[in-house]
């Protein structure tokens, strides 16, 4: 690090997926700016290598190059061989916290903070390993290197956020529906109370996932931000922005043919929302939702308090067996519908 430090941690550029506009690309940024008290840290794996390779050893060797080279793209994270140790194939995980890298501690060439700034976490030890080693090793660095929060696109975050290994996730839902989008952005649009809302709370995100990683660095979980244009993922997840529109327009024609002031009414807000899923324990999936009215401007804790919540057991899923009854929508628009078999 004394010799390639000050050239390898550095930040990393975001990267987008090839359809989204200059202007979507713009509000994306602008949307997960990093706060000073809030950046994503720097993430070092080192694999012990005391011998040449040979039989287990080398698979053990070769498992780590292939992940290297596989994500030698991220800019973020940095792969070190060491000599002077003992258990062979051994990989140690350490972090430079962000706001060491954003303060230029870093960056500025002083070598001589190294030692204070590794921070030591998780060990993966090939040996304990009964299955494949790769795949294993594989697990072990993609969780412990996946950014805190990762804006959802279909190409290059699924295949991150959603291997079968994966089975807590922290989505929040994002309005994206901008007829700004499509003009040349200003900053009265970015300081507009909808847009004010949802950067506080992916920042509010951020902050929980990085206060949680700390406290429990082998508890999995992924954080991901999920724009309104994602039709799909907010059918599976029961997100309804649809309906609360259409019985907002219907109630106004009706308020403009009786000649009332009810289409003065404010348009009931759902996004930004958070759900929390859950695959653990359960054969399906476990659902634990935040809505808009409970963390948007309101609490800056409410999200960090549920993530905690959820850890640790008090919280309880949105949907259960239950007896027939009607169907009700809660108020982040989602639909239970029950029955009996």
């Amino acid at each position: 690090l004394e010799l390639y430090g000050t050239r390898l941690v550095r930040h990393a550029g975001r990267a987008f997926n090839p359809d989204t506009t200059k202007n979507e690309r713009q509000y994306i940024n602008w949307l997960l700016e990093l706060e000073s008290d809030a950046v994503d840290d720097f993430i070092i794996f080192v694999q012990c290598r005391p011998s040449q390779p040979a039989g287990e050893v080398k698979e053990y060797y070769d498992s780590f190059n292939y992940l290297a080279h596989t994500m030698s793209n991220r800019r973020d994270v940095a792969y070190f061989s060491l000599q002077d140790c003992s258990q062979a194939g051994e990989v140690l995980v350490f972090t430079i916290p962000g706001t060491a890298v954003e303060s230029g501690r870093v960056v500025s060439g002083t070598t001589e903070y190294w030692s204070e700034l590794l921070e030591p976490g998780p060990r993966f030890q090939p040996s304990d390993v009964q299955d494949s080693i790769q795949s294993k090793m594989t697990e072990f660095i993609v969780t412990q290197s996946t950014p805190p929060v990762m804006w959802y696109d279909r190409k290059s975050i699924a295949p991150l956020a959603f291997p079968i290994y994966r089975q807590v996730h922290a989505v929040i839902f994002v309005n994206f529906h901008r007829p700004n989008l499509g003009k040349e952005l200003d900053e009265p649009f970015f300081d507009s109370e909808d847009s004010l809302e949802t950067r506080a709370a992916i920042r509010d995100l951020r902050k929980a996932v990085i206060h949680h990683r700390r406290k429990y660095p082998l508890d999995d979980m992924v954080a991901l931000v999920v724009p309104s244009t994602e039709t799909r993922i907010m059918n599976t997840f029961g997100i309804d922005i649809w309906r609360p529109l259409d019985e907002f327009i219907e109630s106004s024609l009706v308020a403009k043919n009786e000649e009332e002031n009810r289409a003065t009414e404010p348009y009931p807000k759902i996004l930004p929302s958070l759900l929390v899923t859950d695959q653990r324990k359960h054969r399906g999936t476990q659902r634990y939702y935040l809505d808009y009215k409970d963390m948007a401007g309101k609490n800056p804790s409410a999200i960090q308090n549920f993530i905690a919540d959820f850890w640790d057991g008090q919280l309880q899923p949105e949907i259960q067996s239950q007896g027939v009854q009607d169907v009700v929508v809660n108020e982040s628009g989602v639909q239970s519908i029950t029955g009996n078999t």
